[in-house]
């Protein structure tokens, strides 16, 4: 009995993983106004999968963000292994560039509930503590920032660069950034 319901539960979690995928991309393109039926359709799935797995737009939306949150937190030990800790913090800022885009858009899409609940507050600290992650992976030198103001000034570089004419000026200033944070050596 188990056999039959363990294949069941693989593909519901695949359909759902789905859903998630598409529902970021659909609201990229077509913004608040995507509907669910846009959302099964490029999932690949009906619309009834999408209602059994997220009931509410703001249910889907919130999924949708605390997947990208837990996608960009796992990254950290992944880059720290493929990396050294500059080029991952490098890479990480990237990636959460992309993260906040994603926010801004499931934002536009309705979500502003999502991001008063608990998950928005939770997100902020595991984005801390993978930048703590990082930060602490160097035994050769000292963070100059904690976490928590490195974390600050990579949004802000993101947020007032968030512009195509301004892409060139956004990768210096978080080369710039990821070159300086850390000191020659460790006192």
């Amino acid at each position: 009995m188990s056999s039959t319901s363990r294949p069941l539960r693989v593909d519901a979690r695949a359909n759902r993983a789905r859903v998630l995928e598409a529902a970021l991309r659909v609201f990229a393109q077509r913004g608040g106004d995507a509907s669910f039926t846009d959302i099964a359709k490029e999932a690949g799935v009906g619309v009834g999968t999408v209602y059994r797995h997220f009931p509410t737009r703001e249910d889907l939306i919130d999924a949708a963000y605390a997947d990208e949150i837990r996608s960009l937190t796992d990254a950290v030990p992944q880059l720290l292994l493929q990396m050294e800790p500059r080029q991952a913090l490098r890479r990480w800022m990237d990636l959460f560039a992309a993260y906040l885009g994603v926010k801004s858009n499931l934002i536009a899409s309705g979500g502003s509930s999502a991001f008063a609940s608990g998950t928005h507050a939770h997100s902020r600290e595991q984005n801390i503590a993978a930048v703590a992650m990082i930060l602490g992976a160097r035994d050769d030198a000292t963070p100059r920032l904690t976490a928590e103001e490195l974390l600050l000034s990579t949004g802000g570089i993101i947020l007032t660069t968030d512009s195509p004419d301004l892409v060139t000026q956004r990768a210096r200033m978080l080369d710039f950034l990821a070159e300086s944070v850390w000191t020659k050596s460790r006192a």
